[in-house]
């Protein structure tokens, strides 16, 4: 397993640290990485959050998925490949 995990629909307002005291709840936070993606048709914002561990990254996963957070349910799953890519063209 991994110990990355995707949190999607996010406001582009949010921040770092804001996301962080949401996740150590679940376990130690090493690392954020904010997104905000741009196309012609769309903008969105996503994060890419490394756990300490996988333990904590799937309890997070578990607790958080759907949580109101801003007045938007995030969407908190493992990472796949695709997110990486979006985060490598940025």
């Amino acid at each position: 397993m991994n110990k990355k995990i995707y949190i999607g629909n996010l406001s582009s307002d949010y921040s770092a640290e804001s996301l962080a005291s949401v996740f150590t709840v679940y376990g130690s936070v090493e690392k954020i990485n904010i997104v905000l993606h741009q196309n012609q048709r769309s903008k969105r914002c996503f994060a890419i959050i490394e756990m300490s561990s996988e333990k904590e990254a799937a309890e997070s996963i578990k607790k958080l998925n759907g949580y109101d957070l801003s007045g938007r349910a995030i969407n908190v799953r493992r990472i796949k490949t695709s997110d990486l890519n979006l985060i490598k063209n940025q």
